[in-house]
């Protein structure tokens, strides 16, 4: 394998493919796509008009979301992209098999009329199939092993030298991802498993972890999975471990985003049948039409929707005093203990404990937050022995004003130390400016630009040399919360790069969903990363720290 090249271990499916002005096309994928999209015109079509199926012709956006699916596969499949992924980037490869996994299968469903999909059900043993094929476990299940063996490097590898294999690996990923996507898009009440609500929303974010971990597992690797790219021409200025991290971040971040477009999608479509459901409750006691339950309904959007002045406003106390003359609300305090495994630590397998204790008050116009956390870890070696990989603590807090509206400043200060990054202590203090580009009762976002001054003592016994750096710092956080906060989702992203010299930069980054099981407990799973390009300049393993935790959250 590694003595060869794309060009050569590919030479055999010359016979599969044609060139068009420059345009490479594959003989296989069109006469797959052009039957695809012939079946579905004649059925909508002709056959319906002929045999009498439906009365009414389908609409244009259901023929053009089908058929803009299947443009979506001959384009994945054939052309520059195909080309790229094949023979030379692994990151294109990662390009084209979201668009067949993640973007394809949807529209596909959508295209399909409800009456055609009855009329393949009026066989008894189709019936049975779509019912066993289109349940959430199985295509769960489905979906995940096919996903994770493929990306087995050996099965990577194979798929890549066997052209007939790659054409397989194709046809079950996108199998596969139709089955995932149909409890979600599912045209027909008969095929509904999952009623449209917070469970489904779960579903569409459990079938998305396994591959998250797996995108983790490459983007964090110190190592080349994949020799076939490790061989392949340089075509641009990544290197072969750069072009893999390129395309494990391409599947963890745009396809993460993708789950959440669809956890979104039937948030707002359960939304929509609650409101529907008590207008019409409401007819029953006033004169009111549907169209004013509908207008009250999008009263009610509009105004969740509204500006932060009208999401922040403080309602009056019991005595009827403002808010405003409230100088301090009661103290929150937030305990949180996590005990989980960590499925990455660089090239390292670990076992991770951390525990982490916040303090949050709020006023009117302030709110300062508080941090406590500490992690222990310990990483097994080739002989069954174990050792101390990871020992940190971080204190930190921040505190905000609230006065202006959409920007406020800020000012943070924080001590940490880390026995895996080579950091004996570090010491961090800043302040900045914070826009709120969203804040709804169930959403927000806000962005943030700082400038810090940082003093790190490393942990050489012999020479704990001290550095002074300036930094700017750039901060995303978002918010989603799911039927009245019964789920939470939660990302955030800090990029920290020295004043004028942009290759010594930190990168913190992380997602988590929590779900809440009573007034003080809820659960959660989250994934996290910090990367500092001078951790191993410093004598550490690697510059990542990364780690998938199952957790306990305990609010008071």
């Amino acid at each position: 394998m590694s003595g060869s090249t794309p060009e050569i271990l590919l030479a055999s499916a010359s016979w599969d493919r044609f060139t068009v002005f420059g345009f490479e096309v594959h003989v296989s994928v069109l006469i797959g796509v052009t039957y695809l999209a012939a079946a579905y015109l004649f059925a909508v079509g002709p056959a319906r008009i002929k045999y009498g199926w439906w009365p009414d012709p389908v609409s244009r956006w259901r023929k053009a979301s089908f058929l803009g699916s299947v443009a979506l596969i001959f384009f994945s499949l054939n052309g520059p992209l195909h080309t790229l992924s094949d023979e030379y980037l692994f990151s294109a490869h990662m390009v084209q098999h979201m668009l067949l996994m993640l973007v394809m299968p949807p529209f596909l469903v959508m295209g399909l009329p409800p009456w055609l999909i009855r009329k393949a059900m009026e066989r008894a043993w189709v019936a049975r199939m779509a019912r066993f094929l289109t349940h959430p476990v199985v295509a769960f299940l489905a979906y995940n092993i096919t996903f994770i063996g493929w990306h087995i490097p050996q099965m990577y590898n194979w798929a890549l030298v066997s052209h007939d294999l790659h054409i397989l690996q194709h046809l079950m990923f996108m199998s596969v991802a139709v089955m995932m996507w149909w409890p979600v898009v599912n045209p027909v009440p008969e095929l509904e498993r999952i009623p449209t609500g917070p469970l489904l929303m779960m579903y569409v974010f459990a079938f998305g972890i396994p591959s998250t971990v797996v995108s983790a597992f490459i983007t964090l690797s110190d190592g080349v999975f994949y020799p076939w790219y490790e061989v392949a021409p340089r075509i641009t200025s990544l290197s072969p471990l750069e072009d893999q991290r390129l395309g494990g971040l391409i599947m963890w971040i745009p396809g993460m985003l993708i789950f959440w477009v669809g956890i979104s999608a039937v948030f707002f479509r359960w939304t929509k049948d609650e409101y529907t459901s008590w207008g019409r409750g409401n007819d029953q006691n006033s004169s009111g039409s549907a169209n004013g339950a509908a207008g009250t309904a999008a009263i009610l959007i509009a105004l969740s929707l509204a500006s932060p002045g009208l999401a922040q406003a403080q309602p009056a106390d019991a005595a009827g005093t403002p808010a405003d003359a409230v100088a301090w609300a009661p103290v929150n305090w937030t305990i949180e203990t996590e005990v989980g495994a960590s499925v990455f630590f660089g090239s390292k397998d670990q076992t991770t404990v951390a525990t982490e204790l916040g303090l949050n008050r709020e006023s009117h116009r302030f709110e300062l937050d508080g941090d406590l956390q500490y992690l222990y870890g310990e990483a097994s070696d080739e002989v069954g022995g174990s050792s101390v990989s990871k020992r940190s603590w971080e204190v930190g807090g921040n505190l905000d004003y609230q006065g202006f509206g959409w920007v406020n400043p800020y000012v943070f200060g924080s001590a940490d130390a880390s026995l895996e990054k080579k950091i004996h202590r570090r010491y961090k203090a800043g302040g900045g400016a914070k826009l709120t580009a969203l804040d709804t009762d169930a959403s927000s976002l806000d962005l943030a630009a700082a400038l810090l001054v940082e003093q790190t003592i490393g942990a050489d016994d012999g020479d704990r040399a001290s550095e002074w750096a300036g930094r700017w710092t750039g901060q995303a956080r978002y918010r989603r919360s799911f039927s009245e906060d019964r789920a939470v989702f939660q990302a955030s992203l800090d990029y920290s790069p020295r004043f004028q010299q942009v290759d010594d930069f930190t990168v913190e980054a992380e997602s988590s969903v929590a779900f809440r099981v009573s007034e003080v407990l809820s659960l959660k799973l989250s994934v996290r990363d910090n990367f500092d390009n001078q951790a191993k300049s410093r004598g550490a393993v690697s510059n990542n720290d990364g780690r998938v935790l199952f957790s306990v959250l305990a609010a008071f």
